[in-house]
C-alpha cells in the first residue's frame, strides 16, 4: 500500500471511544470565517446541560490520570492527584473556567457556568494566581507551576503541553456562545487585559499555540467522554484546522467533500455499508477513494468510489460484531497531498440469540424477585446513568424497569444493550450487579415515554420505570437535611425528588414543579432520581429549550434618564450592570423582582458623558445593550 498524504482539512487520530456521528460536521465544507463559526455554533449549541455541581463526576473520567485509577491530571501543574479531592485552597483541586467566567460576566449563568469544554481540574493556589487573566506569553515563571509563566496583572501561560489544548477551549467558547438562547456572546481579540468584557485574549497567541501543539490521545479521550455526557463536541479538538479557517485566514482546498452519510448507522455482523457524499466542484473519476480501517489513525484498506445519481458511493464489506470501522472520503492528487474529508466511525452491531429473561419477570409480581442471586441475561434501552450505575427499560407500563450496579460505566442514554448479571435486593430494591457480559445493540434509540402518576400511585409497581408526577408542590426545600432528597407533593401524597448532584440550585417551597425520573427505591423511601435540569420543568427559574431574555433601553443615545424593559419579569437573581468602554464596572442596579421595566437617571448615578455596555443577567440567562450618554 503506497504511503497516503492528506491537505489537512480534517486531522486524523486514533480514539479510545467512539467520536462524532457520521455527517455531524456536514454542512461546514467550502465555508471559511464568520460563515464557517456561524455553522459550527449551529452544530454544537443546545447541548445537554450539566449542573455545575456534577461538572466535577464528569472530569473525574474526561480528565483521568490513564495510570493511576481514581487520579486527575491538573492542567497547569500537570500532577496526578485524586479525582474528588476538591477544596478551597492550598493543593485541593478547584475546577478551573478556563474561559474566565468573569469575562462575561457568567457566573452561576447556565449552560455557560456549567459547560464541561471549558472546566479542568486545577490546583487552587494555581487557580487563584492565573485568576482571570489573559492568556499570552508571558515573564515569569510560576514557583508552583513551574512550567507556566505569568505576567501580573494582565497574562497567563500554560505549560507548553496544554498550550494547544487551552487554545482549541477558547476557541470552542467563542463559537459555542453567540448571543442564542440569551446566552453571552463571547469573543476572542487581540489583546488582554479584556475583563470585564465578554471577551478573551490573546488570538495572536493562542493561534500560535493551536498549530504547535496539535490534540494528543488524552485531549480526544476528553472530548469523546465530554460529548458522551452533554452530546456536544469541541469542534476544533476533532480539527484543529477549522481555527485556522474561521481565525487565521487560511485557504479553502480546491475541492470540498461533504453530505457524507452511511447506508446503516449500526450494520449486522458480515452487512456490508454503503458510504456517500458528494464533492464539488466535480472531480476526476478515479481519483476518488474510500478508506477505512480499525482505527482513526490506521486506514490501510480502500476502493475506488463511483459516481451516480449526484453522489460518490463505495462500499466497505462486512464484518464481525461489535468491531469498530473508521472511515473517510479521499480525493487523490497527483501532489500527494490528498484532500480528505473528516475521519467518521461506525459500530458493527451485536448478534444475541441466547435466552433472554425480560425484565418483566425478573421484577416478578411481588416486592422480590423470583430471580434472587441468579444469573440472567436481559436486555432494555438505557434511560439514565449516574457514577455507580445506571436504568434500563424494555417498553412502557409496570415492572418495565430494573436499576443496572455497575459503577464508572458510562452507556449513554438511548443504547440499546443486552448484558448478564446478578439478580441482587438491596434494601428492597431489585438490582443487577456482578455484570460480566455487555453488548451495544444498537445505540440513539428512542426511550420509552415516562409514565404520568400520582404520588399515590409511585410504588413497587414502579420500581426503576421512567415516571413524571406534574404540577406537584414543593412541600419540603431542605435537601441538604434529608440525604439530598426534596419532596413534592400533588394532593394524593407526597414523593421524594433525589438531587443526585443535578438540580444544585434550592427549590422553592409551595413552588409547583414538574419533575420527571427513574423511580427508585432505597432506606424505605421511594424517590424520584433527576437526570439532569430539564427533569424539574418550572418556568419562573429554569428556561424551557431554546428560551432568551432580550433588554430594551429607551431613549438612546439619552441624556440621563432611561427605561430599561425586559421581555420577562426580574427575578430575585436578576441584576442590571453598567461597564464603561475599558470594562470597568460603573453601576449595579438590582430591578424589582417582577418587574419588567425599571426607569434611572444615569446623571444621578455618576456617569459621565461616553458610551456604556449595559448587561442584563439573571439565574440561567443574560442579555445586553449598548448605551450612549451625551448630555450635550
Amino acid at each position: 500500500m503506497r504511503k497516503k498524504f492528506c491537505f489537512i482539512l480534517f486531522l486524523v487520530f486514533p480514539l479510545a471511544l467512539l467520536s462524532q456521528p457520521v455527517g455531524y460536521y456536514n454542512g461546514t465544507e467550502g465555508l471559511k470565517g464568520e460563515a464557517l463559526k456561524m455553522k459550527l455554533h449551529e452544530i454544537i449549541r443546545n447541548h445537554h446541560s450539566l449542573s455545575y455541581f456534577f461538572s466535577k463526576y464528569v472530569l473525574y473520567y474526561s480528565d483521568a490520570d490513564p495510570e493511576i485509577p481514581g487520579n486527575v491530571i491538573l492542567v497547569y501543574t500537570g500532577r496526578s492527584q485524586d479525582g474528588m479531592d476538591y477544596g478551597s485552597g492550598g493543593n485541593k483541586l478547584n475546577r478551573e473556567h478556563v474561559w474566565a467566567k468573569s469575562h462575561g460576566q457568567f457566573e452561576d449563568i447556565l449552560p455557560m457556568h456549567s459547560d464541561v469544554h471549558n472546566l479542568k481540574p486545577a490546583d487552587a493556589s494555581v487557580n487563584s494566581s492565573r485568576s482571570n487573566m489573559d492568556f499570552d506569553y508571558s515573564l515569569y515563571y510560576h514557583n508552583e507551576a513551574t512550567q507556566c509563566k505569568f505576567t501580573p496583572g494582565e497574562s497567563w501561560e500554560p505549560r507548553d503541553d496544554v498550550k494547544g489544548d487551552i487554545a482549541r477551549i477558547i476557541f470552542y467558547m467563542d463559537a459555542r456562545y453567540k448571543w442564542t438562547n440569551g446566552e453571552s456572546n463571547l469573543t476572542v481579540v487581540n489583546r488582554v487585559n479584556t475583563y470585564p468584557l465578554p471577551e478573551h485574549g490573546k488570538l495572536s497567541a493562542l493561534l500560535e499555540w493551536n498549530l504547535m501543539d496539535n490534540p494528543d490521545q488524552f485531549e480526544r479521550n476528553r472530548n469523546n467522554v465530554i460529548y458522551q455526557f452533554q452530546k456536544n463536541r469541541n469542534p476544533f479538538v476533532d480539527n484543529p484546522y477549522f481555527i485556522e479557517l474561521i481565525w487565521g485566514n487560511a485557504d479553502l482546498p480546491d475541492f470540498a467533500i461533504g453530505n457524507i452519510a452511511i447506508s446503516n448507522a449500526q450494520p449486522a455482523a458480515n452487512e456490508s455499508v454503503i458510504v456517500s457524499g458528494s464533492i464539488n466542484p466535480m472531480p476526476v473519476a478515479g481519483n476518488v477513494r474510500l478508506y477505512w480501517g480499525d482505527s482513526f489513525n490506521n486506514l490501510q484498506d480502500y476502493t475506488d468510489m463511483t459516481f451516480s445519481d449526484g453522489q460518490w458511493r463505495g462500499e466497505i464489506p462486512g464484518y464481525s460484531e461489535e468491531t469498530i470501522i473508521c472511515f473517510s472520503i479521499q480525493l487523490i492528487q497527483e501532489t500527494g497531498k490528498n484532500i480528505c474529508s473528516p475521519v467518521y466511525n461506525y459500530r458493527v452491531a451485536a448478534n444475541w440469540s441466547g435466552e433472554i429473561t425480560p425484565i418483566i419477570n425478573i421484577q416478578g409480581t411481588g416486592d422480590y424477585s423470583p430471580f434472587e442471586n441468579q444469573m440472567v441475561t436481559t436486555t432494555g434501552i438505557v434511560t439514565a446513568f449516574y457514577t455507580n450505575g445506571y436504568f434500563i427499560q424494555a417498553g412502557n407500563g409496570p415492572r418495565a424497569g430494573l436499576f443496572v450496579y455497575q459503577s464508572g460505566f458510562f452507556p449513554a442514554i438511548g443504547d440499546s444493550i443486552v448484558l448478564t448479571g446478578m439478580v441482587k435486593e438491596y434494601y428492597g430494591m431489585t438490582e443487577m450487579t456482578n455484570v460480566s457480559m455487555y453488548k451495544l445493540i444498537k445505540n440513539e434509540r428512542v426511550v420509552p415515554e415516562p409514565a404520568v402518576l400520582t404520588a399515590n400511585e409511585m410504588g413497587e409497581d414502579w420500581e426503576s420505570v421512567l415516571v413524571r408526577i406534574p404540577e406537584a408542590v414543593c412541600t419540603y426545600s431542605q435537601h441538604w437535611n434529608n440525604s439530598g432528597m426534596w419532596r413534592v407533593s400533588d394532593g394524593t401524597g407526597q414523593v421524594n425528588v433525589h438531587n443526585n448532584d443535578v438540580f444544585e440550585f434550592d427549590p422553592v417551597l409551595n413552588e409547583h414543579y414538574t419533575v420527571t425520573g427513574p423511580l427508585n427505591y432505597n432506606y424505605s423511601e421511594w424517590k424520584i432520581e433527576l437526570r439532569s435540569l430539564r427533569d424539574v420543568s418550572d418556568p419562573t427559574t429554569i428556561p424551557e429549550e431554546g428560551k432568551k431574555v432580550t433588554v430594551f433601553v429607551y431613549p438612546n443615545p439619552t441624556s440621563g434618564e432611561i427605561v430599561v424593559n425586559l421581555s420577562d419579569p426580574a427575578s430575585q437573581k436578576s441584576k442590571l450592570t453598567f461597564f464603561d468602554v475599558l470594562g470597568q464596572e460603573k453601576l449595579v442596579i438590582f430591578p424589582e423582582t417582577g418587574s419588567k421595566s425599571t426607569g434611572l437617571n444615569l446623571n444621578h448615578a455618576g456617569l459621565k458623558d461616553g458610551l456604556y455596555i449595559l448587561l442584563y443577567t439573571d439565574k440561567f440567562l443574560s442579555a445586553s445593550s449598548k448605551i450612549m450618554l451625551k448630555t450635550q
